[in-house]
Formats: C-alpha cells, sequence, structure tokens
C-alpha cells in the first residue's frame, strides 16, 4: 500500500518535494525497490583521483642549480696563472695568484725588500723601511705580533691573520724581490722594467686568495710613491706625531 501524499501547501513556493520511489508489486508477491541509476556526469564529478599530480619544473633562481656543485672562489675569477706556472713578474707576466693553502697557512715573505706599506680592512695604514723608520700605524693581531712588517731582514706576512690585510706594496732595496711561500714556492720580481722603471710588488687579498701584480713607476721617494698607490698613512693614537719612532712632518724617509 502506497504512503498517502500531501498535497504541497500554495502558500510556500520555494520547497521542493523529494518524491520517494514507489515499490513497484511483482507477480509474486515480492516488493522490489528501484533505485534511479546515477548519470554518468555525477559520477565523475564526485569520483576520488588517487592519481599524484605532475610535479612542476622549478622556476626559482636557487632551484635551478639545484644539484650543481657550488663554485669554487678560484673559479669567479679571472684566470690567473699560479706561481709554479710563471718563474718570475715582469711586464708580459704581471699577474701570479696563490692558492688557498698557500694564502692563509703560515708566513709569506718577501726578501729584498728596502720599504713596505700596508693596509688593513679597517684602512688602518703605515709604512716601514728596512733601516726601522716607521711611519703610520701597525696592524697587530690577536697573535700580538704585526701583521705585516719587517722581520729577520724580510717583509713577512702573517698569513693566519690574512683576512685583516687588503693589500700590501713593497718596494725593493737593489736587487730582485723574492716572494716564498709556506710550502717552498718562489716567484721573483726584478727591481727594473725594460723601459728604467723602478719594479714593485703589489699583494692584493681577494677574499681568502692573495694575488701578485707587478707595478711600474717613476717616483724615487718612497712617499711619492704611497701617494701614488693611495696609502694615507694613519697617525697612531697611543703616541702624538714625533713620538714612539714616528718620525715628524710627513715621515719622509
Amino acid at each position: 500500500m502506497a504512503p498517502p501524499s500531501r498535497a504541497p501547501r500554495p502558500d510556500i513556493t520555494y520547497i521542493t518535494r523529494r518524491k520517494r520511489p514507489v515499490p513497484s508489486v511483482a507477480a509474486g508477491g515480492s516488493s522490489q525497490t528501484t533505485v534511479p541509476s546515477p548519470d554518468n556526469n555525477s559520477v565523475s564529478r564526485s569520483s576520488l583521483h588517487l592519481e599524484r599530480k605532475q610535479q612542476r619544473e622549478p622556476t626559482t633562481e636557487a632551484s635551478k642549480h639545484a644539484g650543481q656543485p657550488p663554485k669554487t672562489l678560484a673559479s669567479r675569477l679571472f684566470s690567473a696563472p699560479a706561481i709554479e706556472e710563471v718563474g718570475h713578474l715582469s711586464t708580459n707576466n704581471p699577474v701570479a695568484r696563490l692558492n688557498a693553502r698557500q694564502s692563509g697557512i703560515g708566513t709569506l715573505l718577501v726578501a729584498g725588500a728596502g720599504a713596505v706599506a700596508w693596509e688593513g680592512n679597517d684602512l688602518i695604514t703605515g709604512a716601514e723601511t728596512l733601516h726601522g723608520a716607521l711611519v703610520g700605524s701597525r696592524i697587530e693581531t690577536a697573535g700580538n705580533r704585526p701583521l705585516a712588517g719587517f722581520h729577520g731582514g724580510s717583509v713577512a706576512i702573517a698569513l693566519r691573520h690574512v683576512r685583516q690585510l687588503r693589500r700590501v706594496l713593497v718596494i725593493p732595496a737593489e736587487g730582485p724581490l723574492v716572494v716564498t711561500t709556506f710550502g717552498g714556492s718562489r716567484i721573483a720580481l726584478h727591481p727594473l722594467s725594460s723601459t728604467g722603471q723602478r719594479g714593485l710588488l703589489y699583494i692584493s687579498r681577494i677574499d681568502g686568495l692573495l694575488e701578485l701584480r707587478a707595478e711600474y713607476t717613476a717616483n724615487e721617494n718612497h712617499d711619492d710613491i704611497w701617494a701614488e698607490f693611495g696609502f694615507q698613512m694613519t697617525l697612531p693614537v697611543s703616541a702624538p706625531a714625533g713620538a714612539g719612532g714616528y718620525p715628524p712632518g710627513r715621515g719622509t724617509y
């Protein structure tokens, strides 16, 4: 027997009643309820997709280089020969670069120097002659030794604290300059060029590597050479000018 159905109220027009399926009575007396089969569109919309989404290609600048080995400092710099590849610095071979071991271990020695000027990262600048005359300020390190200066007749640069160093300029005395690394590698610089100009050794630090460059000048006075290469000597704060080994005036020596 079918359930009684009520007529919809005429005053409510926004409600639509869902009509229940009417069971059909078979000849054998058993009732069977027919369930409407959903259409294909509703199945496709409600079905669960278990497929893994395809990953997009990396678009960021960092992801483009993912998986590639990091570039070393030497690969980021312009190519320069090692000191083992060139016998000496000259106008034809003006540049040589030390490797990380040669730039950070032991002491770099420069024999045959007559004067040296140094400049640190904090722009503290000074200079010293072979005879002990000092102008400007020394750069002291945590090891209680100068970062650069004369030691035993040669210019010595303490490589343990090399990151405090910005640059060094070495003037030869009379003969050639000879640079010796901690491992025993050597390179020389002739004191005069083919045109008769005075040869200088310019040492600069690029990140953690030291670069040796041959420079030439027509000046003979030390103060003029320092000024030519932009060395402005720093007055020492521990002692007034004219005391503590600092020459009076500009310190010409």
